[in-house]
C-alpha cells in the first residue's frame, strides 16, 4: 500500500506540474511567440518570471494531493489530467473571436451561446472523469503527459524560430533618456506629435466649440488644420510606415520586414538625420524597436505604470501575459471576469496606480513629464518624434479629466471629452515652448496614424457607398488629425479644405525644411483651395491572427476623388496574400 501511495503522490507531482506550466508557461510562451514584436522584454527573462506562479502553483497542488486521503487519489490525478486537457483544447481548439483587444468594449451578452458550448464541454469532461475516474485514470493521465510533450516541443521550436528575432530590451537609463526628450535646441526644431486615434471632426468641433473653441484657435496659433485629411490604413501597423515614408504596403513581403525596411531606409527619420539633425523618438513599447531602427539619437518607451525601470517592464509584462493566458484558457463566462471592462485581474496590482494601465493616463503622464522637464540647450537642431495614444480606445476619462473609475462605451460623447482632455495635455506643452522661445523656430505636426472608431458627423453613407458597402468605421478610421504649423509662421488657426492625406506628411516636412527628398506624396504648403485629386485609402479586415502571420488579409484599396465622407469610395486594386 505505502508503495502505491508513493507512486500516485508521484504522479500527482507530474500531472500538477503538467498543469502548473501549462497554465503558467506554454500558454503564456504561445500567446509571446505570436506577438513578440509587442514585448521589449526578452523572452528568457520573462520565462524566469513565469516560473513564479508555476511554482506556487505546483506546490499548492502537490501539497493538495498529498493530504487528502488515499481513496481520493485517482479522482484527483483525473481531475489534474482532465484540467489541462481542457486548458489545451480551450487554448488551442475552442479560440472565440472576440476582436481586437484594444479596449473596445465585448458585447458579452451577444455570446452568451459561446458560454453554454464551454460550459458544456467543461462539465461534461469533469464530471465523467470524476464518475468513472477509474476506468479513466490510466488512459487521461497518459494523454495529459503525451500531449504536455508535444507543446514543449512545439514550443521549443517557436523559440528557436524567434530566438533571432528578440527585440532589445528596455533602456536601463530611461530617465536619463527622458530628459533629452525634452530639451529642444534653440536653433531649429521639428516637433512631430502622432496621436494615436484623434479623429479629425472632433478636433474640428473643440475648436469651434462655443465656450472653448476660441482658446484653442488663440492657443494654435499658426497652425493649418486639414479637416479634408484622408487616412491611409484603418490600424496602425501599415499606416505609420505610409506616413513616414510613402510606401503603401501591398501583402507582396511579410509584414514587419516591410515596415523594418520602411522606417530604416528612405524616410523622413533618416532624411532628417542626414540633414543633421538628432533624432529623439518616444512611443509605446511595441513601435519602440521598429521606430529604432532609424538613424537616431535617442529612443525611449513610454512606461505603464511605473517609472520605466527594467524590473517594472518585467514585472508589467508578466502581468499582461498571464492575464491573457487565462483569457484564452478560461471558458466564456470567465473570460468576462478576466477582462473586466479591460481592467483584466492581475496588470492593475502591478502598477504604481491602477488607472496608469490604460495608456491615456500613461501617456498624458509622459507628455506631462516632457513639459514639466522641458529645457533649450541641445546644441544640435533636433526632430522629435512623439508617438501617443492618448485617445485610442478605451474611453476611461470623465469630463474633469479624472479616471471614469471603469472603461466607458466608446461613443461621440465619450470620445469628444477624451479627445478634450488629449488636446489639454498637447495646448499645454505647446504653451511651455512658447514661454521657453522655442515655438515659434518649430515645425510642428499633429496628426492621427487614423481616426476613430465613433461615425463620422458628416458621414453621408448613400453616397459613400455607391459602388460598394463601406463600413461607418472605415470612414472613421479614414479620417485622421492633421493639422501643421511651419516656423515662423503666426496668426490664430486656419482651417483648410484642401484634399489631404497623410501619405503628404513627408514631402510637408521635407519641403517646408528645405530637403530635396521625395516621398509619395505631395507637400502641402503653397497652394490655397481646393484642387482637384485622387486619393487612396486601403481597408483591410483584421484578424484573430493577425500579429501571428507573416501576410494580412486582402486589401481592398479605394479611389475617393472628393471629400472622403459624402464622397463615393470607387473600389479600385485587390492585394491578396501570396498563396
Amino acid at each position: 500500500m505505502g508503495s502505491k501511495n508513493q507512486k500516485n503522490v508521484v504522479l500527482v507531482l507530474v500531472l500538477a506540474a503538467v498543469l502548473a506550466t501549462n497554465l503558467f508557461v506554454l500558454t503564456p510562451l504561445g500567446i509571446y511567440l505570436g506577438n513578440s514584436g509587442e514585448f521589449i522584454t526578452p523572452l528568457l527573462k520573462l520565462l524566469a518570471w513565469w516560473a513564479l506562479p508555476s511554482i506556487v502553483t505546483l506546490l499548492v497542488l502537490v501539497v493538495v494531493g498529498i493530504v487528502i486521503p488515499a481513496s481520493w487519489h485517482q479522482p484527483y490525478i483525473v481531475l489534474l489530467a482532465n484540467l489541462s486537457l481542457l486548458i489545451w483544447f480551450q487554448s488551442s481548439l475552442l479560440v472565440w473571436d472576440y476582436g481586437l483587444l484594444d479596449g473596445r468594449n465585448i458585447e458579452w451578452a451577444s455570446f452568451v451561446w459561446r458560454g453554454w458550448i464551454d460550459g458544456t464541454i467543461w462539465a461534461l469532461v469533469l464530471t465523467v472523469g470524476m464518475v468513472f475516474s477509474r476506468r479513466l485514470f490510466p488512459i487521461v493521465a497518459q494523454a495529459a503527459v503525451l500531449l504536455f510533450i508535444v507543446q514543449s516541443i512545439q514550443a521549443c521550436y517557436g523559440i528557436y524560430n524567434v530566438y533571432d528575432q528578440q527585440m532589445p530590451e528596455a533602456k536601463v537609463n530611461q530617465a536619463g533618456v527622458l530628459t533629452n526628450i525634452a530639451n529642444f535646441s534653440a536653433q531649429s526644431n521639428v516637433l512631430h506629435i502622432v496621436l494615436d486615434g484623434f479623429q479629425s471632426d472632433f478636433f474640428d468641433e473643440l475648436i469651434h466649440h462655443q465656450q472653448i473653441g476660441a482658446g484653442y484657435r488663440h492657443d494654435l496659433s499658426g497652425f493649418t488644420f486639414y479637416r479634408q485629411t484622408l487616412g491611409i490604413f484603418p490600424y496602425t501597423r501599415f499606416a505609420v510606415p505610409a506616413y513616414l515614408s510613402g510606401q503603401i504596403y501591398k501583402n507582396d513581403q511579410p509584414k514587419n520586414e516591410f515596415i523594418g525596411q520602411a522606417i530604416a531606409g528612405k524616410s523622413i527619420f533618416n532624411v532628417a538625420s542626414a540633414a543633421g539633425m538628432e533624432l529623439d523618438i518616444a512611443s509605446h513599447e511595441y513601435w519602440a524597436p521598429l521606430y529604432a531602427m532609424a538613424n537616431h539619437t535617442n529612443s525611449y518607451v513610454i512606461p505603464e505604470g511605473g517609472h520605466g525601470t527594467e524590473f517594472e517592464f518585467r514585472l508589467v509584462n508578466t502581468a499582461k501575459l498571464i492575464d491573457l493566458a487565462l483569457f484564452r484558457v478560461a471558458p466564456h463566462f470567465l473570460k468576462q471576469k478576466i477582462y473586466d471592462n479591460q481592467r483584466w485581474l492581475l496588470t492593475p496590482l502591478v502598477m504604481d496606480t491602477e488607472y496608469l494601465q490604460f495608456h491615456y493616463f500613461s501617456h498624458t503622464q509622459f507628455l506631462n513629464e516632457v513639459t514639466a522637464g522641458m529645457s533649450v540647450d541641445r546644441s544640435s537642431p533636433t526632430y522629435k518624434y512623439l508617438h501617443v495614444m492618448n485617445t485610442h480606445n478605451p474611453m476611461v476619462v470623465d469630463e474633469d479629466c479624472h479616471y471614469a473609475g471603469r472603461a466607458l462605451q466608446t461613443n461621440r460623447t465619450t470620445l469628444l471629452i477624451q479627445s478634450k482632455c488629449t488636446l489639454d495635455t498637447v495646448v499645454a506643452l505647446l504653451e511651455r515652448m512658447k514661454q521657453l522661445g522655442v515655438y515659434e523656430n518649430t515645425l510642428i505636426i499633429l496628426h492621427g496614424d487614423h481616426g476613430g472608431w465613433v461615425a463620422h458627423r458628416d458621414y453621408q453613407p448613400k453616397q459613400v457607398n455607391k459602388y460598394e458597402d463601406i463600413p461607418f468605421w472605415a470612414v472613421s478610421l479614414g479620417s485622421p488629425l492633421l493639422a501643421i504649423k511651419p516656423p515662423g509662421v503666426g496668426g490664430q488657426i486656419v482651417i483648410s479644405d484642401r484634399l489631404a492625406s497623410l501619405t503628404d506628411i513627408a514631402d510637408t516636412v521635407a519641403d517646408i525644411m528645405g530637403w530635396s527628398q521625395k516621398f509619395q506624396g505631395e507637400s502641402l504648403i503653397g497652394t490655397a483651395g481646393v484642387e482637384p485629386r485622387s486619393r487612396y485609402f486601403y481597408n483591410y479586415y483584421w484578424q484573430r491572427d493577425a500579429w501571428a502571420t507573416d501576410y494580412t488579409g486582402p486589401v481592398q484599396e479605394y479611389e475617393v476623388s472628393g471629400n472622403h465622407y459624402e464622397t463615393a469610395w470607387v473600389p479600385r486594386r485587390v492585394f491578396k496574400p501570396p498563396q
